[in-house]
Order: structure tokens, then sequence, then C-alpha cells
């Protein structure tokens, strides 16, 4: 999870908080930062070291993946509370922030928020690019989703469950009273997720009717 560190390491950091049950109560695993702002001192600004994403992968070896502008991966430690090994910088093209890492078959995904580098468009869309190893080399595969309704960010997350795939993503539609939803107050959705026989995710139209709609049958 990222934090705002104090001034022993002044930015953004990323800790690790561990629990016997889903909803917690959570506690400081280390006692210390997992990975600090100066660890990544490529970045020209303080939050560099945001939105963590973990991928164990089928031989139990775990990935972390994070950043904002820069996307950097490493591998833990089988106690999930170390890095094992350097901090690789895995940036592909378009990249702001929210990695989220899944594999399907041989494949590996690196799903992302991206935006328009030429500024037409200062809105956060979701783009991924593909590998076969989870160390790359990594190829751009283009947008997956458009921007989020009433919100400049959007961030993803992919899930199968009972032979079916799941994008999860954000954006702030919601009124609660006289509150509008805007910027950061976010509103999780989710839609049906669907691949092409080339391992490529075909592009995703956002719904008010999200999953409530059965996919089609046959539908991966």
């Amino acid at each position: 999870m990222p934090a705002e560190h104090d001034d022993t390491h002044p930015g953004k950091a990323i800790g690790v908080a561990v629990s016997d049950s889903p909803t917690g109560p959570f506690k400081d695993a280390r006692g210390s930062a997992l990975i600090t702002n100066e660890m990544t001192p490529k970045g020209e600004h303080s939050w560099e070291d945001i939105d963590p994403t973990v991928l164990t992968d089928r031989d139990g070896t775990s990935w972390i993946a994070w950043g904002n502008r820069q996307c950097y991966i490493a591998k833990l430690k089988p106690n999930m509370i170390e890095l094992d090994g350097p901090i690789t910088e895995i940036t592909p093209p378009h990249y702001v922030e929210g990695p989220w890492l899944h594999r399907r078959g041989d494949l590996y995904y690196l799903t992302y928020a991206s935006m328009d580098q030429t500024g037409k468009d200062r809105n956060e869309h979701v783009a991924y690019a593909t590998a076969p190893s989870i160390q790359g080399p990594w190829t751009y595969r283009g947008e997956l989703t458009g921007s989020a309704t009433n919100s400049f960010t959007i961030h993803p997350g992919i899930a199968e469950f009972k032979g079916q795939s799941y994008l999860f993503l954000h954006n702030a539609s919601l009124t609660i009273g006289n509150q509008k939803g805007a910027l950061g107050r976010r509103a999780i959705t989710v839609e049906h997720l669907r691949y092409n026989p080339d391992g490529t995710m075909k592009p995703v139209i956002q719904t008010q009717a999200g999953v409530s709609v059965p996919p089609a049958k046959g539908m991966r």
C-alpha cells in the first residue's frame, strides 16, 4: 500500500500490512517501508512510488509492480515483505500509473492507466502490454477502454471467476444525497472481459449495466 513517508524518506513509499482476515484488522508487517522514493531515483516528483500490484506466478514466485510516470517491477522473497533482487524499469508507452499484472496461459499482461501524450485528451484511459516472461520484453497492445465517467482517472484490475474474466474499473458517476461524484470520489465498476484467439484482449465498452447483463454464450 502507498503512504506518505516521514522526513527520513521524503515522498511516497510502499509498505506491507498483514492480517489473518481479508477484512482486518491489518498491522504493519515490517516496521519500515518496503520501497521508498530514493530507491527509484529516475522520477522527478515525490509521488513516483504508488499503486502497487502483486502477481504470484505458477512456480510460487511473487512479483511487485508499481509507479507513477515510470513503471517498475521487482521480485519478492517468499515472505512477501522483502525484495529479492534489483528494481527494474518496464515503462510501456503512454504509461501513467495504476499497473495491474496477470497471467493467462503462457502470456503475461501489464494493464495500466494511460494518457494521450499529445495533450489532446488529459483524461486517463486503460491500455495494456503483453510479454512471454514476467521480465519482458513487453509489447504495447493499445487501449482497452476509454476514459471514465466524471473522472479524469481510471485504474484497472482483472480477475477470473468460474471461467469468466472480469475487468474492474472506477468512475465517479454516483450521487449520494446532494453530493455528486467527481475527482477523487471513486466508484468501482465491473465489466465482462473477452480475449481474442491470439491472446490479445478485446476492447471494453463501459456500461451502466456492467455485469448485471449476462455475457454472450461462449464468451471468454
